[in-house]
């Protein structure tokens, strides 16, 4: 049996609108799972989930 990785190479796709692919492809970059795209977003002590 041949082991197959699903996890490297993958296009992420960051867009703030749901219905962005309908209308154009935004641009991307490659990332390897697990990818957590908050990671590279700057600090805000107002940021959603912040006690």
């Amino acid at each position: 049996m041949q082991r197959i990785g699903l996890d490297k190479n993958w296009d992420f796709y960051e867009s703030d609108e749901s219905m962005s692919f309908v209308f154009a492809t935004p641009p991307s970059h490659k990332v390897d799972l697990p990818h957590d795209f908050i990671v590279g977003k700057p600090r805000s002590a107002d940021a959603p989930g912040v006690p």
